[in-house]
Formats: C-alpha cells, sequence, structure tokens
C-alpha cells in the first residue's frame, strides 16, 4: 500500500514537472489565492475528515496576483499541505488548524505557512529539508510521508534564489517562504 501510494505522488509530481517543462519556465500570471484553492479543493476530503479550519489572508482583501511559473508555486504549497495534514492526523489536539497568510513586500512573494499539529524537534529543523529525512523520530508511530516533499520545496527555492525555512514554535509547525524578484501584476 505504501509503495502504490508513493507511485502515485511520483505520477503526480511527474506530470507537474512535464508541465512545467512544456511550459519552459516561462512566467505567467499567478493569482496566489486561486493557486492556494487549487491545492485545498484538491485534499477536501482530507480536510473534512479531520476537522481542520483554514485561516488564510482574506483574497478580498488582498488579491495578489504575481508573475511566477504557477506550477513551482502549486507543487510548494502542495508538499506544505500535505505535511500539515499528516502531522494534524497524528495530533492529539481537538482543534486542528492551517493559517496560510502571504504578501507582497520588497519585490518579493512571502509566505507564512502554520499548522498546530505534530510539530518539528528543533534538531531536525534544518535536516527535514534533506531528501529522505523527517520532522519526526524515526523509530516512532508518527511517521508520516516520503521525506521528499520538503526536499523538493527547498529545490524549487532555490532556483528562485528564494528561501524556505522552517521556524521553531511551542506547538506545531511553522514554514516561512520567500519568492525573491517576482513581479507583482495590476489588477
Amino acid at each position: 500500500a505504501k509503495m502504490s501510494h508513493f507511485m502515485k505522488f511520483v505520477d503526480v509530481l511527474s506530470r507537474h514537472m512535464a508541465q512545467s517543462v512544456r511550459n519552459r519556465k516561462r512566467a505567467t500570471q499567478v493569482n496566489v489565492y486561486e493557486c492556494w484553492r487549487t491545492v485545498t479543493d484538491g485534499f477536501e476530503d482530507k480536510k473534512t475528515e479531520l476537522g481542520i479550519k483554514i485561516y488564510e489572508t482574506d483574497p478580498d482583501d488582498f488579491d495578489l496576483t504575481v508573475k511566477m511559473d504557477r506550477i513551482d508555486l502549486e507543487c510548494v504549497l502542495t508538499h506544505l499541505y500535505l505535511n500539515s495534514i499528516e502531522s494534524l492526523r497524528k495530533s492529539k489536539n481537538n482543534k486542528k488548524i492551517i493559517d496560510f497568510e502571504y504578501m507582497y513586500e520588497d519585490g518579493s512573494l512571502k509566505i507564512n505557512f502554520k499548522d498546530n499539529g505534530i510539530g518539528i524537534p528543533k534538531k531536525k529543523l534544518e535536516e527535514i529539508f534533506e531528501p529522505f529525512k523527517f520532522g519526526h523520530s524515526e523509530d516512532s508511530d508518527e511517521k508520516h510521508g516520503h521525506g521528499l516533499g520538503l526536499h523538493i520545496t527547498k529545490k524549487i527555492m532555490e532556483r528562485y534564489h528564494g528561501k524556505v525555512e522552517a521556524v521553531e514554535r511551542d506547538t506545531g509547525a511553522m514554514f516561512r517562504i520567500e519568492f525573491p524578484g517576482i513581479k507583482k501584476v495590476a489588477t
């Protein structure tokens, strides 16, 4: 079952990468909120099953469209979202929350992504971006994922000369992402 799940993951990722290659990494107009909704709508069943409440930047207050590769942004958001879903699945917390915040500052698209799941131990905050590394104990029953999502996210951010960092928190996980040199599109 794990191998089947992994192969589906690789298949979806391969299709996204192929689409990105066909587009020749051309920047297109991407509405950040619409991209986020595409990701969350794709996993609506998991959100409902776990009773996850999502807090997000209100698109009526902040309708941000930028020029970048949509597949790259979707891929980053998907990996963060899936990690949060699995972390919240393992959490004993009755109120499961994901907080997605984005802004445009100093020529950069900035994203703060938080959840109140099982979190990441301080000693693993850097390690989780390495391939096949996890944000939990290797011999823990809380193991989830393949250890590739955050590595792929880091590689995408490197192509943009951007950064992704895991931030120490008392509860749950938080990631800060910055795509520098992204043009904002007037809407």
